[in-house]
């Protein structure tokens, strides 16, 4: 950012969220920082003009960017690619929409598009979306689940379905230790194994960290194209 060149400041911390990280060359700002600089007397104008101080504007969306964004996770649904048999995959709305949300955030900004929304919409958005999907998936699958739950066949299918929760988990959970991973990035990664944004939440919501988040999105975009890819296999 040349900001000692300009205006012979120097960022110490910078605060995302709730996390407060020590500034270094390495780490890259994303919109809704907040930075403590270090200011020679006379230049707090310069700097806080250069930053940005609105705290209206970080609440604002760049409609254009999503809707980019959006459009183009639609775009790549529609591609679909020939598998072995005749049968063919493609990743839907929801994998297409999540690809090409992970890159875009990974390029921060094109040109004048910023691809990232500030932290405070982000979390909001988060937790409307997890209301959305969870209210969604209990009206959907409410009535099955109790006519089905206390039948031989429901009872089975629960065990099933609770033994391979366990197992898949336990498995992640070595992995994650034989890697060296965290310990909040490897309970995001069992969140994203298992495809639960509650799970996500909730661990969240125990420890403020964001390593639960990046092992979620690491893994879950990966374990959700594996299973889009496996079900035409399995019917």
């Amino acid at each position: 950012m040349s900001l000692y060149l300009r205006f012979g400041a120097i960022i110490t911390r910078v605060r995302r969220g709730d996390e407060t990280m020590l500034a270094d060359d390495h780490l890259r700002l994303q919109l809704g920082d907040s930075v403590l600089v270090v200011i020679p007397r006379g230049r707090e104008d310069a700097v806080r003009d250069y930053f940005g101080n609105s705290e209206r504007s970080l609440t604002d969306i760049d409609w254009i960017a999503l809707g980019v964004g959006i459009a183009l996770g639609f775009a790549v649904a529609l591609v679909r690619l020939p598998l072995p048999g005749g049968e063919s995959f493609a990743l839907g709305p929801a994998a297409g929409s999540l690809l090409v949300g992970m890159l875009l955030g990974a390029l921060g900004r094109t040109g004048p598009i910023v691809w990232q929304i500030p932290m405070a919409t982000n979390l909001t958005l988060r937790q409307f979306g997890l209301m959305l999907f969870l209210a969604a998936v209990g009206i959907a699958s409410g009535p099955a689940f109790t006519a089905t739950i206390v039948t031989l066949d429901g009872l089975r299918a629960f065990g099933v379905a609770a033994v391979v929760a366990i197992v898949a988990c336990g498995l992640m959970a070595l992995a994650a230790r034989l890697l060296g991973m965290s310990a909040a990035r490897a309970v995001g990664s069992v969140a994203g194994m298992l495809g639960q944004p509650a799970v996500l939440d909730f661990a969240t919501a125990r420890n403020h960290d964001e390593r639960n988040n990046a092992g979620y999105a690491q893994i879950f975009a990966v374990a959700l194209i594996a299973k889009l890819a496996l079900v035409p296999f399995l019917l």
